[in-house]
Order: structure tokens, then sequence, then C-alpha cells
């Protein structure tokens, strides 16, 4: 039992989800483009537009075009939990890249989509 239980928390540490460290919050202060999402991390990603803005006053803009959306943000750990735009997880955010988990996994790009 002692072996499986072993196993079973190695396996679970090497999920992405289970990488991604704290982040530093300045990191995510800016405005990302949505650009695709996958059901895995190397899974055929789907094509997405969209712009969401961070800010360091915890409000978060949602834009797709047709649909905007703002509320508020906290950020727990891992988490970034909003009012009424859901909960997302950080999977990465490296240099212009950010990785959110959300049902699926989330890709964006730093700056406004075009």
């Amino acid at each position: 039992m002692k072996l499986r239980t072993i196993i079973v928390a190695t396996m679970l540490a090497a999920s992405p989800l289970s990488q991604a460290n704290d982040f530093d919050p300045e990191n995510l202060y800016a405005t990302w483009c949505l650009t695709g999402m996958a059901q895995t991390l190397d899974g055929t990603r789907a094509p997405d537009k969209a712009t969401y803005t961070f800010t360091r006053d915890h409000r978060l803009q949602y834009d797709a075009g047709f649909f905007k959306q703002e509320g508020k943000f906290s950020i727990e750990g891992n988490k970034i939990k909003t009012s009424g735009l859901g909960n997302y997880h950080v999977v990465s955010i490296k240099g212009f890249d950010m990785v959110l988990n959300y049902g699926g996994f989330m890709f964006f790009t730093k700056g406004a989509c075009n």
C-alpha cells in the first residue's frame, strides 16, 4: 500500500498542474491575447481570440470584440479567482507566454489581440 501511495504521489508531482509554483503577480499584470485552447498541454489547439487585461488594482477586463466584461480578481497561491469570469489555475507565465487552466488549457501571448 505504501508503494502505491508513493507512486501516485510521484505521478501527481510530475503533472503539469502541480508543477506550477507560486508565480510573481508582476508577471501577470499586463494585457494578454488568448490565442488558443486545448484539452491537454500538448494537444491540438483550437484557435481563439480574446483580450484579457489584469491590472495592479486587481481588475480583469475581458474583450472578445463582440462581448466585453469586467470584474475583480484575487490571487490565491497558483489560482486567479474572479468575480463572474471564472477561476483559473496558473500553469506558467514565462516572458511573453502564459498558460492557464480553466476546464482546458488556455494559451496566451502578451499584448492585445489584433
